[in-house]
């Protein structure tokens, strides 16, 4: 008796639990061709979705990807209609998704206007190329440096136990003299070399590596003899700042083509022959150029993935 009561229980909540789950279909919007290649994703396509009574909409984005979710109260099991509407493509309907499925919506392009007027002839855009820039380091060398400088001590002192420096044999008392030197704004030492040109040097030592930050040098020398004197050389190198231009050919399948930019490209163009012409054409922030409809993802690495679907009237060759 217990147990059928228990069983019962736990088929309502089931039940009720299954019908409260949320039912979310995703799919992705393509251009409907033969050619697999020219299969491109259909941006801003509108998306209706109902089953009876309850209805969800959204639109495809750059990647033709769309995902549409029911309230929470409608059944999981009840099949859904699907609605595709964009104004370049022909309307399409499918049916029978359920929660879950994964959609391919493949979307017939109308007949272009200037395909059924006499006498109008597309325009046609050729040697289509994309030219960006990149900022690129490149290090100058201005010259080089010598500076001189003295490593302090007075010898035969013998070292106390408080005393901060002693020789590597604990025995004299030293000092440990540090330098920076400076090579300048946007500039920085290469090959540094240190040497002892003067006073007791067997008895002095450098302590650890010349460490460059920046445009700074620093070293550590220990002396536990006399005043030494040392020598620093280098050469000074300048980091100039340049805008190195890149061209590239784009992928072009159909009526839309296909490119990636890195992610530190600036200033990017679009340049063809249009029916004979030589036109630059300026990307921009909005993407927006009078031949076609173009759109750009960015990816994990930062890189941006551009499409651009021609208009009617235009068309690649």
């Amino acid at each position: 008796m217990v147990l059928g009561l228990l069983a019962a229980t736990a088929l309502v909540f089931f039940t009720r639990w299954q019908s409260a789950r949320s039912v979310e279909i995703s799919g992705v919007v393509l251009r409907n061709d033969d050619d697999l290649k020219k299969q491109v994703p259909v941006a801003n396509a509108a998306i209706f979705a109902s089953a009876g009574q309850l209805s969800a909409s959204t639109q495809s984005d750059a990647n033709g990807f769309f995902q549409v979710k029911f309230a929470s109260t409608w059944r999981v099991r009840r099949p859904v209609r699907l609605v595709f509407r964009h104004l370049e493509y022909e309307p399409l309907e499918m049916t029978g998704f359920t929660n879950g499925q994964i959609c391919v919506a493949r979307l017939t392009p109308r007949a272009h206007l200037a395909e059924t007027v006499l006498g109008n002839r597309p325009t046609v855009l050729s040697n289509v190329r994309v030219r960006y820039s990149v900022k690129s380091t490149n290090p100058v060398n201005i010259g080089s440096a010598a500076h001189v400088f003295e490593a302090y001590n007075k010898g035969n002192i013998p070292c106390a136990a408080d005393s901060l420096h002693c020789s590597p044999d604990s025995k004299w008392q030293a000092t440990l003299n540090q330098q920076v030197f400076d090579a300048g704004p946007n500039n920085e030492f290469r090959n540094a070399r240190l040497s002892c040109i003067a006073g007791p040097c067997p008895f002095t030592q450098l302590q650890g590596d010349m460490v460059q930050s920046g445009h700074e040098l620093k070293i550590a020398v220990l002396n536990w003899s006399d005043t030494a004197t040392f020598l620093l050389e280098a050469e000074v190198m300048h980091t100039q700042m340049n805008n190195i231009v890149r061209l590239m050919y784009p992928v072009i399948f159909g009526t839309a083509m296909n490119f990636t930019l890195p992610a530190e490209s600036e200033g990017a163009t679009v340049e063809a022959e249009v029916n004979g012409s030589e036109i630059v054409f300026p990307l921009g922030p909005r993407l927006l150029v009078s031949w076609g409809t173009c759109s750009a993802t960015q990816g994990a690495d930062n890189t941006r993935q551009f499409r651009c679907e021609l208009k009617p009237g235009y068309e690649f060759r």
